[in-house]
């Protein structure tokens, strides 16, 4: 599992999905950026085609790839803001938000679970003794 997806379909959940005002990227175009917080996901429904990285060149980009962490952003493509659907009932997803953005899209993690972060803190603690 890598740091971030691009595909044409995605399928989004987080607690918290804010859009923000669209913006003009010189390797996608016009898009609105969408900050996901409060644990979530991004997974690819549909991939590109053809298969080619158009933001990051070790994004993942096949189906079912997915990125998950206590925070990340998505750029879709376009001007129209994605209607959010609200979730519930799933154990691990109480009062979540959806979005299923249909158009070409790009999720990056902002900031992975603690846990991550607290599993490398410690790995690099190890390395550290190694070397010395």
């Amino acid at each position: 599992m890598g740091d971030s997806i691009e595909c044409e379909h995605s399928e989004v959940v987080a607690k918290k999905i804010i859009p923000s005002s669209p913006q003009r990227r010189d390797d996608i175009g016009v898009c609105i950026k969408y900050l996901c917080t409060r644990d979530g996901s991004a997974e690819v429904v549909k991939e590109l085609d053809p298969k080619v990285h158009k933001i990051k060149e070790s994004s993942n980009l096949n189906l079912g790839d997915c990125i998950k962490s206590e925070a990340f952003f998505v750029l879709v493509e376009g001007l129209r803001p994605l209607s959010k659907t609200k979730l519930g009932g799933q154990s691990n997803r109480h009062s979540s938000n959806s979005v299923s953005p249909r158009k070409y899209t790009y999720a990056e993690i902002s900031y992975p679970f603690a846990r991550i972060m607290h599993a490398l803190e410690n790995r690099q603690k190890e390395i550290g003794k190694i070397n010395m």
